[in-house]
């Protein structure tokens, strides 16, 4: 089939989790034998034999990383556009305009649009409004309530600078949950299928559509250690893990995004709650993006981005998950199950990976996931049997394939009949996922 696959970030190598799950969708899609043309922002990647890429302007970085002049006049532009502020970002600099001209053209010569993330649906309602055509919906997580403002009012004697800012905070994200919440409305009444990466949101979604009236199914993707095209394998953008980890046998790393909130959130709680109860002598390693915000600390090395991600796992002796809050899957644990690493999460961290495999030690308050830390750190550098993992990674990639295929099966029957100018619906031919092979280790 031709597929036409609009997401918000074009990538060579993922970097993050959303762009890992981007990346494991284009792989399962292009190992089915799908002819791709995906679209969105960012540098185009090399096209390849049935994978092209068109760029609809240069990447959006996160508001938390825009200078601040920026981020106002970004965040007062949406205002006055009555967009969500996420949405205006993607469209911004001329990005919407191009969306318009290439997808009119492009959706005609596609048998099924697939929208990854849910603010590029918004690319896909201002170029083709009420145009019916058979459409699936990749929802990462539920967007709308990663947004739900949470009490950030200060307590005791802050000043009235800290409060103005904390209910400006509030006002914002109560705005951007609304508007985004009304986006994911629109697009579940007329997506013929949704993917998500749970059953929690699966089960959510279900029910939300069925109120709105759609029919769509709502199919679960379970995420598996990425495997595919070189190009679409993980490994971050920008060096900075070239520095040794010291305190052999000692090391917990952190791996993530810190400038996503549910991140930011569980960071400071490993910081405040579960460092002070870990051994004397340990070292907690932090890698990703956003961590100039974090005060440096003995006990505690920021490697910032890391050129290698696998270079990061091999200076580490125990990989620590956590997630206090928020939806869809953590991405980083399922790369990280697929190493081997001892690892110590808190149950939402493992949200959506059920079975695990053998050895993973699950703990959910302070004290407890601290003495599992210590427990895993006393057994390091024991690993997981390579046959094991590769046994739980190949089910989990088989469930994924069969479930992708559903997919674009229900996409394409609950699309309306076709009208003059829109391709008509196909069957959607299916290569099994578990043939093709790594050319090295995600």
């Amino acid at each position: 089939m031709k597929l036409l696959v609009l997401t918000t970030r074009l990538f060579e190598r993922p970097a993050n989790g959303g762009e890992l799950c981007t990346a494991r969708l284009l792989a399962a899609l292009w190992a089915q034998g799908h002819e791709l043309h995906v679209v969105g922002r960012g540098p185009a990647p090399p096209d390849g034999e049935g994978l092209r890429f068109s760029s609809l302007g240069p990447a959006v970085p996160p508001a938390a990383e825009m200078p601040a002049l920026a981020r106002a006049a970004s965040l007062a532009a949406a205002c006055w556009r009555r967009q969500a502020w996420t949405v205006h970002r993607t469209g911004a600099g001329g990005a919407l305009a191009r969306a318009r001209r290439l997808l009119r053209k492009a959706a005609n010569e596609a048998d099924l649009v697939i929208v990854d993330h849910l603010q590029a649906w918004a690319w896909l309602e201002a170029a083709l409004p009420g145009t019916p055509r058979p459409l699936m919906l990749v929802m990462h997580n539920l967007e709308s309530d990663g947004y739900r403002p949470r009490n950030t009012t200060p307590q005791g004697t802050e000043g009235w600078a800290d409060t103005a800012r904390a209910r400006l905070q509030r006002w914002v994200l109560a705005r951007e949950a609304r508007l985004l919440r009304s986006l994911e409305d629109r697009a579940l009444r007329h997506a013929g299928a949704v993917a998500c990466l749970n059953d929690d949101d699966a089960r959510v979604l279900r029910e939300r559509m069925a109120a709105l009236g759609g029919r769509g199914r709502v199919e679960v993707l379970p995420g598996y250690p990425l495997q595919g095209p070189a190009s679409l394998r993980p490994h971050d953008a920008a060096a900075a893990a070239s520095a040794a980890t010291p305190g052999a046998g000692h090391c917990i790393g952190l791996i993530g995004t810190w400038t996503w909130a549910p991140n930011r959130r569980a960071l400071q709680w490993v910081l405040s709650q579960v460092r002070p109860r870990l051994p004397a002598g340990c070292t907690l390693v932090l890698a990703g993006a956003g961590l100039e915000q974090v005060a440096d600390a003995p006990g505690v090395v920021k490697l910032g981005r890391v050129a290698d991600v696998a270079t990061f796992y091999a200076g580490i002796d125990v990989l620590a998950l956590a997630a206090l809050d928020g939806s869809g899957v953590q991405e980083k644990a399922i790369e990280a199950l697929g190493t081997g690493l001892p690892v110590v999460a808190t149950p939402l961290a493992l949200r959506g990976l059920q079975p695990l495999p053998e050895g993973v030690r699950v703990a959910e308050d302070a004290a407890a996931f601290a003495e599992a830390c210590t427990a895993a750190l006393a057994q390091a550098p024991h690993r997981q049997s390579p046959a094991a993992l590769a046994a739980w990674s190949q089910q989990r990639r088989q469930r994924y394939d069969a479930a992708l295929a559903a997919c674009l099966t229900a996409a394409l029957a609950g699309a309306p009949p076709a009208t003059p100018g829109v391709a008509p619906s196909v069957t959607p031919s299916v290569v099994p996922v578990a043939t093709q092979q790594a050319a090295s280790p995600p």
